[in-house]
């Protein structure tokens, strides 16, 4: 298995994003992650806002600043035969 450190990933919320909860907003986005991989990052505070950890109940505005930091994806290789 393969382990990439991916860089920062920074996202601004723009209007039709906002007005949503951080939690809701990253199942929608990043639909293959794991709902308790992305609600233990934030509880880490590995996803921040404006530079400051948040609870998973905030409401995304507009202009926000969200920052994804060192989220782990494994690749897993296919034997072939």
């Amino acid at each position: 298995m393969n382990t990439i450190h991916a860089k920062p990933i920074s996202i601004i919320i723009t209007k039709h994003m906002s007005e949503q909860r951080i939690d809701n907003f990253l199942f929608k986005t990043f639909k293959k992650l794991p709902k308790r991989m992305i609600y233990r990052s934030i509880r880490i505070g590995k996803i921040k806002i404006n530079k400051k950890k948040v609870q998973p109940f905030y409401k995304l505005k507009i202009h926000d600043n969200l920052t994804l930091y060192s989220i782990k994806i494994e690749i897993k290789k296919k034997k072939l035969i």
